[in-house]
């Protein structure tokens, strides 16, 4: 009898705890919602129960559960503004989510680059992070959701992690990029930003592609059970990004790479599978996602040029794929530490892609410099560049970072000159008679300094292999 009664009160507490209206735990209080579009709301109850969704912005939805007990809508939001906004769902019970602002929300994701937070790692500051975090009060419009740092072998559906409102106790955790990103575009679009951050240092890229989707690469190898799990495949897109997928957003920022640079020439695979199978899961259209290079750092060995050649492969990946940008590091590195200390930089830079491409802010140029073609002489050789309206500058320092070669490709530092009134370079070397070749911040680490007027770093090139790409 006794048993009989503990068996009835246990079914009864697992049907009362089942029966309760949930929304996912991407969604809490003082979150920000994508403005001016139908953004998704989700969450469980009993199967084909009944719920109804209400806003204080004057929205009114009525769904049911499916035979799995989810249930999902899509809701109108208004322009971006700054007045408090409530939810309330009810279904078998009630959910109230409060202080939710209107405005753009960015997804920010990679490795310890992304991940390093305002105030630093040990004995690795970030600049300016003293005076962003004892001014971050100010700043309440921009709200951050940080995703714990996990792995998972499977899917997860819930984020774990809560909306946070931006002030001096919370922003100096978060990831510096992000801030200095979403704080450009708080000051600049007067509207609230959303930053949700889910990265994890060490990560190789495959980390964070769907297992169906990174199965089908060309390189693919299933994991050793001594790989950890920032070489295992999957992981953290299973635990930190999976849970995220259709929560509304404005596009991605991207910091990572280091830990690919020994498989350089399958990175670009690599990346459009993950850009691509992201897109396709959100289901939200082609939305933005930017891209940082990975900056100058020695990595030990001398003769090593793969961090070079990976950041050969980022460019290669944004100059092929709609909607992808990104930005140069080449002004930005420090020899002995692989995480640069200049974040603020590296989120401007970011925010002048969104604010051109995404915003529509112009008047300013937001591109840094590529190569474009070259000109061989007898002696010397002129190399043009494109995407810089008003030419290139060292601003008047002596131009760093050239090397030519002849036929037979072996390198030397060339002596270069800004060419009057053009968007070009002469550069000539008493070592090289007939230069053919030019490479320009081709190493793990250098100190390349040529810019746009503007002030954005020439992206490093070289021109040895493009006969090669061009058969």
């Amino acid at each position: 009898m006794r048993q009989t009664i503990i068996t009835l009160c246990c079914i009864i507490y697992s049907i009362t705890l089942h029966a309760q209206t949930k929304v996912s735990t991407a969604f809490s209080d003082h979150m920000v919602l994508q403005q001016q579009t139908n953004v998704s709301l989700w969450g469980w109850d009993n199967a084909d129960q009944k719920v109804s969704i209400k806003t204080t912005w004057g929205e009114k939805l009525k769904t049911v559960t499916n035979n799995e007990g989810k249930w999902e809508v899509k809701i109108p939001t208004p322009n971006g503004n700054f007045k408090p906004h409530e939810i309330i769902v009810k279904g078998s019970s009630s959910v109230h989510l409060k202080d939710i602002l209107i405005g753009e929300v960015w997804l920010a994701s990679g490795q310890s680059n992304m991940q390093m937070p305002l105030w630093g790692y040990v004995n690795q500051p970030v600049l300016y992070a003293k005076e962003a975090i004892s001014m971050a009060n100010r700043s309440s419009g921009i709200r951050i959701l940080q995703v714990e740092r996990k792995p998972s072998d499977t899917e997860v559906d819930e984020v774990d992690g809560k909306w946070e409102v931006c002030t001096a106790q919370s922003i100096g955790k978060f990831s510096a990029v992000a801030y200095f990103f979403g704080n450009q575009l708080y000051r600049q679009l007067n509207v609230p930003i959303g930053l949700i951050h889910a990265s994890r240092g060490g990560t190789k890229a495959e980390c964070w592609i769907k297992k169906e989707e990174v199965k089908t690469l060309s390189n693919y190898k299933e994991p050793s059970k001594k790989a950890g799990p920032n070489r295992t495949p999957s992981v953290f897109y299973n635990n930190m990004i999976h849970p995220l997928v259709g929560y509304t957003i404005k596009g991605v920022i991207w910091y990572q790479g280091e830990a690919n640079r020994k498989e350089y020439a399958y990175y670009p695979e690599v990346m459009e599978k993950l850009i691509g199978s992201w897109k396709e899961e959100w289901n939200q259209g082609d939305f933005s996602f930017y891209m940082v290079e990975i900056a100058p750092f020695a990595y030990g060995n001398p003769k090593d040029d793969t961090a070079a050649k990976l950041r050969e492969s980022q460019l290669k990946i944004a100059n092929k794929m709609h909607n992808v940008g990104l930005v140069s590091t080449a002004d930005l590195g420090d020899v002995s530490y692989i995480h640069p200390s200049k974040k603020k930089k590296i989120g401007e830079r970011l925010s002048y892609l969104a604010l051109t491409n995404d915003y529509k802010v112009g008047g300013f140029n937001f591109r840094s410099p590529q190569f474009d073609k070259t000109e061989i002489f007898k002696n010397s050789i002129k190399v043009y560049f494109k995407d810089t309206a008003n030419g290139i500058t060292s601003f008047s320092k002596k131009i760093r970072g050239f090397e030519i070669a002849g036929e037979d490709k072996k390198y030397y530092p060339a002596e270069a000159k800004i060419v009057k009134g053009q968007k070009a370079v002469m550069l000539q070397s008493s070592e090289v008679s007939q230069p053919k070749y030019v490479r320009y911040g081709f190493k793990n680490y250098h100190q390349a300094n040529l810019k746009s007027v503007a002030g954005l770093p020439v992206f490093p090139f070289r021109t040895d292999t493009l006969e090669k790409q061009e058969q």
